[in-house]
């Protein structure tokens, strides 16, 4: 399992996005990290009213978010397995590019793409190995979860924004502004829906992972509706 703390460490870097010539390996991990509709939405309606500072401070904000997940990434899915089948504690080699669109949508939809070598060098023996890709899936599930509690965290002390589950909503959302409003309404659903998917990499298919993943959101509207049905039915007191 590794010695408490010994992946705290700076991660390598898989690629510069900044170089054009570069791009993630072939059989790199695309890990997409989608913030919450609803705070996509309050950026973009920042622009729209011209408050352009404020629609930056909310990508930055967002950027510190990611290097937190970055960072958590690397100290609890810093792992390879050996040719025992053992997990060893090891530096990754990860690069996140974040991007405020998505193909086909013409509003702001904030996601990064944090991409993970396959392989990884040992920090027992500075053998590169595998990356212990079951644990690195558990650790992104949780990271996500992790994020989307920061990102409400620092909209709450910048913008005074109320989150909470909406009505019949399953997912914590910007409650005040209302903003979620426009996410639920039946004439957006299709178009939200859309946009929540996976983005195609800028530098050609990789293997996805989407946080939240698909099944995850499908399970979760599922006991929302189940909920929903169940408050109906139930007679008045």
């Amino acid at each position: 399992m590794g010695r408490i703390g010994e992946t705290r460490v700076q991660p390598g870097r898989l690629f510069a996005p900044e170089d054009r010539g570069s791009g993630p390996p072939a059989d790199a991990l695309d890990v997409q990290f989608r913030a919450p509709q609803s705070f996509s939405l309050f950026v973009d309606d920042l622009f729209k009213a011209g408050r352009e500072e404020d629609g930056r401070a909310c990508f930055a904000l967002y950027e510190q978010v990611m290097d937190r997940t970055t960072a958590q990434l690397q100290l609890m899915g810093g792992y390879v397995v050996d040719e025992q089948g053992i997990s060893l504690p090891a530096r990754l080699d990860l690069t996140a590019y974040g991007e405020s669109t998505v193909p086909g949508f013409s509003m702001i939809r904030i996601h990064h793409h944090l991409y993970v070598g396959r392989t990884a060098v040992s920090l027992r023996d500075g053998r590169r190995l595998p990356v212990d890709s079951p644990r690195l899936r558990r650790v992104a599930r949780a990271a996500s979860a992790i994020a989307v509690d920061a990102v409400r965290e620092l909209t709450e002390q910048r913008f005074g924004c109320r989150w909470g589950p909406p009505p019949d909503g399953y997912a914590f959302e910007i409650l005040d502004p209302p903003v979620y409003r426009r996410i639920m309404s039946h004439q957006n659903a299709t178009i939200w829906d859309a946009a929540l998917g996976v983005c195609p990499s800028p530098w050609g298919p990789r293997t996805t992972w989407e946080q939240p993943s698909r099944d995850a959101l499908d399970m979760m509207a599922a006991d929302a509706a189940l909920i929903a049905r169940n408050s109906t039915s139930r007679p008045p007191r």
